[in-house]
């Protein structure tokens, strides 16, 4: 599922930022070197995605639950709920209140004019 992806990707991401950083005053300062590569495209490397398709997943994490479930049902397609996660919690519940009304959902196209609309 795109959902449980995603979460584990976050947490992926997470987990190498913290990599290095000192948690208390006996642990080592140093971390392990990546060769100058972004913690994404490490993460891609070893999964098998892109980079910026980790980013996606990743970004997905900022949806509400229900359109989550629309994303994890099929029901809307990564680039729009992509799009969708820029917008506040009222505004995607607004969102999920359309899709439920109106049976539909939006395309990649109308996603990004909605994300003009609320700038």
């Amino acid at each position: 599922m795109p959902s449980e992806k995603a979460f584990a990707y976050k947490m992926r991401l997470e987990a190498m930022k913290r990599q290095g950083q000192r948690t208390d005053l006996t642990s080592n300062p140093l971390g392990r070197k990546s060769d100058g590569k972004e913690t994404a495209q490490i993460i891609g490397e070893q999964s098998g995605d892109s980079q910026t398709q980790v980013r996606r997943y990743i970004r997905l994490t900022n949806l509400v639950s229900e359109l989550l479930e629309f994303v994890d049902e099929g029901r809307i397609k990564m680039r729009p709920a992509v799009e969708l996660s820029y917008l506040d919690e009222d505004c995607q519940r607004d969102v999920v209140d359309e899709i439920d009304l109106n049976d539909a959902t939006p395309s990649h196209d109308q996603t990004i004019c909605c994300d003009i609309i609320n700038l």
